[in-house]
């Protein structure tokens, strides 16, 4: 069964003559911040990040203190038992119910579970439906 939760995601935009994604993240590692699923992209100005990680607030400081600027979202973390059509099985329940999803992203470490992002138009319906626990601190 699903666990859903609230947590935070943290977005970066990366201009190519500032730093790179892979010192993003290395710096991200450094302090022992794991990064539990993310995804990138070029948006023709910069590489923009989303990323969750274990620890928000340390991931969120050590960014901002490498001088770049870093927003905090809510989404919704979904752990879920690894299988073929895990991930399609979550966005059908809440396409079902018609919970829109604006974007989702997910990442697998060949664990026997992985970890999917959902950014929905009702983030408290996707939790109930996707098997809710307790939220995660919010990020200022």
């Amino acid at each position: 069964m699903a666990k859903a939760r609230q947590h935070v995601e943290l977005t970066v935009r990366i201009a190519a003559n500032v730093s790179s994604l892979s010192d993003v993240l290395s710096r991200i590692a450094q302090q022992g911040c794991n990064i539990l699923a993310y995804c990138s992209y070029w948006d023709r100005d910069a590489s923009v990040l989303h990323m969750v990680v274990d620890d928000p607030q340390l991931a969120k400081r050590t960014i901002e203190a490498s001088g770049l600027p870093c927003r905090a979202n809510p989404v919704i973390l979904v752990q879920e038992t690894d299988s073929v059509g895990a991930a399609a099985r979550l966005g059908q329940t809440l396409q079902r119910a018609g919970v829109d999803i604006l974007y989702s992203y997910a990442s697998s470490s060949g664990a026997p579970v992985f970890w999917a992002v959902f950014k929905t138009t009702n983030d408290q319906e996707a939790l109930r439906l996707l098997g809710a626990t307790q939220p995660t601190r919010a990020v200022a």
